[in-house]
């Protein structure tokens, strides 16, 4: 069974930075963690889009853009937050490693959070792209793109290196 779960599970502690195994309780915790997340950022993205795409009919596709831009940063950081706080709750994101790999385990964190913000911002660049077309293909779109990557793998990276944890070496 573990072999069956082992990409989700890879996966499910990718994104949410956790470190070490999961047994079952906790497994159980991060997927209802999941879930009220999913639902927390669904219902706001659809109202987002709906405001958007009357912003288009009554104004302009730029303005609609901005809209769903700032919409879609605002609802990921909203998520982002509460599900550091449940997972600070469980204690799950800290990552406790030897002095002498300290170093090692930052440049990994800050690696996945560099790709993580990259792939944050080539989704929502890339829906954008489908929604308008060659409207936002511009110089803005690659300023937009980024400042997405940066300011997500700067958010992440710093979050998560915050939870490193210092033991001694055990002989």
């Amino acid at each position: 069974m573990e072999n069956k779960n082992s990409l989700f599970i890879r996966y499910m502690k990718y994104w949410y930075g956790i470190y070490g195994p999961l047994d079952e309780y906790k497994r159980s915790e991060v997927e209802r963690i999941g879930n009220n997340a999913f639902f927390m950022t669904s219902v706001p993205m659809a109202f987002v889009m709906l405001i958007a795409i009357i912003v288009d009919n009554l104004y302009t596709a730029s303005l609609a853009y901005i809209i769903i831009l700032f919409g879609w940063i605002i609802i990921e950081l909203t998520s982002n937050f509460y599900i550091s706080k449940q997972l600070k709750k469980l204690k799950l994101q800290v990552y406790e490693v030897e002095n002498t790999q300290i170093a090692i385990i930052r440049k990994r964190i800050w690696i996945t959070s560099w790709i993580a913000g990259l792939i944050f911002s080539v989704l929502i660049t890339a829906s954008l792209i489908m929604i308008y077309h060659e409207e936002v293909l511009s110089f803005y779109t690659l300023i937009e793109f980024v400042f997405l990557t940066v300011g997500m793998a700067l958010i992440t990276g710093f979050k998560r290196t915050r939870h490193i944890k210092a033991v001694e070496e055990n002989d």
